[in-house]
């Protein structure tokens, strides 16, 4: 597969290792390891109980904006039309175990993967247009992927954005993205890490990106943030 650069709470710690290479192990939800210059990674890959979710909204039918693609293996980033009316995707996606960084670590390096599949029911056109999409960090509030809605999105701040170069490709297009400053700040008070929104660049249609989701059947297709500190 190609790849693209561009108060506490109380949890169980994970296992510690030290000669796992966490990155490859697809089972893994948690995963962390530490080498002999003292610098741990920690690898969050969640399976089906991630938080992370598509929403939509349709001019033809308002209920659209009132629902959730919480179900669905895939996170869209798409604004089309339906029947010449215009709709738009935007997904959410949040790493809640950031809160297993100790309080006195020094993050060196955090970088988010998202991973292509085959195929999509919110944009079977596939990867298409000029469709750069950013990486935002949400400050509006907690959200769960089953209730959260078009209509409910929460603020973002546009400090410290990421952002994804426009696809090379209709399908085979994964990217690792750089979201070292918004782990920063999601680490110093995980009570307050709200995730991620993405959403394209340029809203106009016609434009769409298509990423796996932790739901997705195939667990190296699942979103993955790894973090580097010390």
């Amino acid at each position: 597969m190609s790849m693209s650069s561009c108060q506490k709470e109380t949890l169980s710690k994970p296992v510690l290792t030290q000669h796992t290479d966490a990155e490859d192990d697809e089972d893994a939800t948690v995963s962390l390891s530490t080498d002999v210059s003292g610098v741990s990674k920690l690898v969050l890959k969640p399976k089906t109980d991630g938080q992370d979710t598509y929403v939509t909204f349709w001019n033809g039918d308002a209920s659209w904006a009132n629902s959730t693609g919480d179900w669905a293996q895939e996170l869209a980033m798409d604004s089309w039309t339906i029947s010449g009316l215009d709709m738009a995707v935007r997904s959410y996606l949040r790493f809640d175990k950031i809160a297993l960084i100790p309080e006195e670590a020094q993050i060196t390096s955090a970088k988010l993967f998202l991973f292509s599949k085959g195929s999509s029911i919110s944009a079977p056109q596939g990867n298409s247009g000029d469709n750069a999409c950013k990486i935002e960090r949400v400050i509006g509030g907690t959200w769960d992927e089953a209730t959260l809605t078009w209509n409910m999105q929460p603020a973002v701040t546009g400090a410290d954005a990421a952002f994804i170069p426009a696809s090379t490709s209709q399908w085979n297009y994964n990217v690792k993205v750089d979201v070292t400053n918004m782990v920063k700040a999601m680490a110093a008070d995980p009570a307050k890490n709200y995730g991620f929104r993405i959403s394209l660049v340029n809203e106009t249609i016609y434009r769409s990106l298509i990423f796996a989701s932790s739901e997705n059947t195939n667990p190296k297709l699942r979103p993955k943030l790894v973090i580097q500190y010390q």
